[in-house]
């Protein structure tokens, strides 16, 4: 019996020229519109893996690859933390991403993704900055039409996907 091969996010293939993992284009000019990514990730699916974690989003995909284009250590979902939202409902909340070694006014960096709306998670993500905010610095990275959804105070900083390359610059320098 040949030994089975590992694949880091599924069989490679040519379209057109360009590479894909699992039908999805990977591009090498980065995140430039958000057209590219605001499809609502499919319930169950992987977009690869980073680190042994799996990536769940197409958005969390391009990032990952943003980031480590730059050699930018970042780690998916690394830990949980309970947190209390909607008063007194308590639920796990784990960072979409966590920059690691690198900070943001003395405050590690958390990277959360968020291609579509989620009202859950937005609760959780602000639970999770009101009790953690003097650690922690969070970004979250959504399309226009989810950041119009928002509540205030959610995240230190909000951006849309074609802003992340900013982003990473800011970060790897």
């Amino acid at each position: 019996m040949a030994p089975r091969k590992r694949t880091n996010g599924g069989p490679k293939t040519q379209t057109a020229g360009k590479p894909t993992i699992q039908g999805v284009f990977v591009s090498k000019r980065g995140i430039e519109f958000e057209e590219d990514f605001v499809a609502p990730p499919e319930k169950g699916r992987i977009y690869g893996r980073c680190g042994g974690r799996p990536i769940m989003s197409e958005l969390e995909q391009k990032v990952c690859q943003s980031l480590s284009r730059e050699g930018i250590a970042h780690s998916h979902a690394p830990r949980r933390f309970e947190v209390r939202f909607d008063g007194d409902k308590v639920g796990a909340y784990s960072p979409t991403m966590v920059i690691r070694g690198r900070g943001r006014e003395g405050k590690t960096m958390v990277l959360e993704c968020l291609p579509e709306s989620n009202p859950s998670q937005v609760s959780k993500i602000k639970a999770f900055r009101e009790l953690y905010n003097l650690e922690f610095y969070v970004i979250l990275i959504a399309p226009g039409a989810v950041m119009d959804e928002l509540p205030p105070g959610v995240a230190d900083e909000e951006l849309l996907p074609s802003e992340v390359e900013i982003l990473v610059a800011r970060v790897a320098e």
